[in-house]
């Protein structure tokens, strides 16, 4: 499985505190069966406005601790993107880093309130040839209210990556019933571990697997915790496949309920 979403790098934000537990961190995911990690350091300004310079030495210095160790893990630079107005000229200048330096953009949203800017962002970056990943919507509480924002997103060209983490009911029920219903609706194209040490986010993806295998089968699980993840390091374009939108189902039970509550009143 390929991981594009992780805070195993240490110093860098509220993820790995240390060399000692990154590499702990990564021998758990070799383990589990992670074959290779983008470290998405965060970028938020005013918090973590971390460098490229910096993160791409720390990927250095990570890639001959692993060797040390002998542990199998590819790792590749990124950052997870706060949104920001001016991100696009950021992104331009090279000051911020894409997932392994390719079009694809992992971003990140404040989990309370949605941008006023941000379809105009949207539509910024995939004009200058960028493909956005927004991080764990599944966990924002407006598109728990407004699944139909998510939806918007996905028209537009971005593609939705859920926590593992989520679907195991860490961030509660609603997130994990949400999580589940994005994966049924196919309006999810990638999992990954959002790692932040060796707690509740710890670098696993196995049991998010196995759920989606028997959610969805086995092939659907190969394609987002290995296909879509490989094209994405390497750079590749993606063919989008057609969501079931999530507001069907409940129109037709809305429906149906309105029809037998009709049939009660005035029968046949």
């Amino acid at each position: 499985m390929i991981d594009i979403h992780s805070h195993m790098l240490p110093h860098f934000d509220d993820g790995a505190r240390s060399w000692e537990e990154s590499l702990t961190m990564a021998d758990k995911a070799v383990n589990d069966g992670i074959t290779a990690v983008v470290c998405t350091p965060h970028y938020t300004k005013g918090s973590y406005e971390n460098s490229r310079e910096a993160v791409e030495k720390a990927i250095i210095e990570f890639k001959k601790q692993l060797r040390q160790k002998g542990l199998l893990l590819q790792v590749f630079p990124g950052m997870e993107v706060h949104v920001y107005n001016g991100v696009v000229d950021d992104l331009k200048s090279r000051k911020l880093i894409t997932l392994n330096n390719t079009q694809y953009v992992l971003l990140e949203l404040s989990p309370h309130f949605l941008p006023p800017s941000l379809n105009d962002i949207i539509w910024e970056l995939t004009t200058e040839g960028y493909i956005p990943i927004m991080a764990h919507p599944e966990r924002y509480g407006f598109t728990l209210r407004q699944p139909a924002v998510l939806e918007s997103w996905v028209d537009k060209g971005v593609l939705i990556q859920i926590t593992a983490a989520s679907l195991k009911g860490v961030f509660g029920r609603e997130v994990k019933r949400f999580s589940l219903n994005l994966l049924k609706h196919r309006l999810v194209h990638l999992v990954a571990t959002d790692s932040h040490g060796l707690g509740h986010r710890n670098p696993r993806l196995s049991y998010a697997y196995q759920m989606v295998c028997e959610e969805l089968g086995e092939d659907w699980a190969k394609k987002i915790f290995w296909e879509v993840p490989a094209k994405i390091i390497q750079g590749e374009s993606l063919v989008p496949w057609e969501y079931v939108p999530l507001l069907q189902k409940n129109r037709k039970t809305r429906l149906g309920k309105l029809r037998a509550f009709l049939n009660r009143v005035n029968p046949l």
